[in-house]
């Protein structure tokens, strides 16, 4: 597929070494321009080396690596993967020093870690003694939650047991971590505690990763919380300095595990970082936004719309008719084409929108006696509506 760029896109895109902040705004194709230019580095610079690309769920590093299918060793030439999977990779190979043999098992249930505090609790006579203080059964529960999430607390603070001013929650902490080791087991912000305290104990362990992986692009960055910032420059140490990240400081959504955009402020502050504004927005045509404003004055779109995009009202005798002329319209569409549509107009890139129930059933007679597939999802409001 030939992949339109806009000129900021393109600027992006064509960013060799060095440290870059792309601010990006809803619709502005951040995630493209970071695969963009990963396919452009693998595809244009000579030598030996790998990428590294952080994403923060699963799910948005397969799409990533999709998007890189024609690169049959894509997994030999990158790491695609979460900050976590990565953490993983290098304790399982070089964690022995901070105490990490081989690969751990990971408790991530909030119901393994309470049963891991809970033994290490019954196992200390004064702890016991505490815990039976706090009361009935439910009581202790509670104390117990409460004592797990301070030890989270900490740890994703980068602070070890013997860092905490509380006697008690040092002792907690301690007899944590101690039920985890006997179970061969961390939790998730071990992955990360740990990696950190790895790449600034051993500096050349970590130089080792710089020199595998000679550009690092960071996806969704502001979702980042002091433990991942802190793993990062860990790992660039002094000298890296060809680091990517992307994000939108309006969309962070993991503020609940300590993400603050202000690490993309502290990123840039830290590394010196050229810092690009991409502020268009592909997702949103300027017709369709002014329809929309039309039916509802007070709608507003983040960012420019440099997509003029097509309107077209269809009118139909009865709404069995206006199913026909509306199916008709996107079988020219996939026929013919679509000036603001990258590649061919199909039937699975294509939805089909209505109020209620009623009124989409007469496009489903259509689509039926047409023999065209289609999959149906009613919003809860419609389902009800149908009972």
């Amino acid at each position: 597929m030939n992949i339109r760029l806009s000129q900021i896109q393109q600027q992006i895109v064509q960013h060799d070494d060095g440290p870059l902040l792309v601010v990006a705004g809803p619709g502005s194709g951040k995630t493209r321009v970071l695969t963009e230019r990963i396919r452009r580095l693998l595809s244009e610079r000579e030598g030996h080396f790998r990428i590294l690309a952080l994403t923060f769920t699963n799910k948005a590093a397969n799409e990533m690596k999709e998007r890189l299918i024609e690169f049959s060793d894509i997994n030999h030439r990158t790491f695609i993967g979460t900050l976590h999977s990565f953490c993983m990779e290098v304790l399982s190979n070089r964690g022995k020093t901070v105490g990490i043999d081989r690969l751990p098992n990971i408790f991530e249930s909030n119901q393994d870690l309470k049963e891991v505090l809970l033994h290490a609790v019954m196992d200390d006579p004064y702890l016991r003694l505490v815990l039976k203080e706090a009361g009935s059964p439910r009581d202790q529960s509670k104390l117990l939650n409460r004592w797990l999430e301070m030890i989270r607390d900490a740890k994703s603070n980068l602070l070890l047991p013997e860092m905490i001013d509380d006697p008690l929650i040092r002792k907690l902490y301690s007899a944590y971590n101690a039920g985890l080791r006997a179970s061969d087991a961390v939790d998730f912000d071990d992955l990360l505690l740990l990696t950190c305290r790895l790449f600034r104990e051993r500096p050349k362990i970590a130089d080792f990763y710089c020199r595998q992986y000679r550009y690092i692009c960071i996806d969704e960055a502001q979702d980042l919380n002091e433990a991942q910032y802190q793993v990062i420059c860990a790992l660039c140490g002094s000298d890296f300095s060809n680091i990517m990240m992307v994000g939108d400081p309006k969309q962070a959504i993991f503020v609940w595990n300590g993400a603050d955009p202000k690490y993309l402020d502290l990123f840039q502050r830290d590394f010196g970082a050229k810092k690009i504004l991409l502020d268009e927005n592909f997702r949103s045509s300027q017709i369709v936004v002014n329809m929309a404003k039309a039916l509802a004055p007070e709608y507003e779109v983040q960012g420019q719309l440099p997509i003029v995009g097509s309107g077209k009202l269809i009118i139909g005798e009865d709404e069995k008719q206006e199913a026909a002329l509306v199916l008709d319209y996107i079988d020219d569409l996939i026929k013919q084409g679509h000036p603001d549509v990258e590649g061919p107009i199909t039937l699975d890139r294509c939805s089909l929108l209505g109020r209620t129930r009623y009124v989409l059933s007469n496009a489903e007679q259509e689509l039926h006696k047409r023999h065209w597939p289609y999959y149906k999802q009613l919003l809860p409001q419609q389902e009800s509506e149908s009972d």
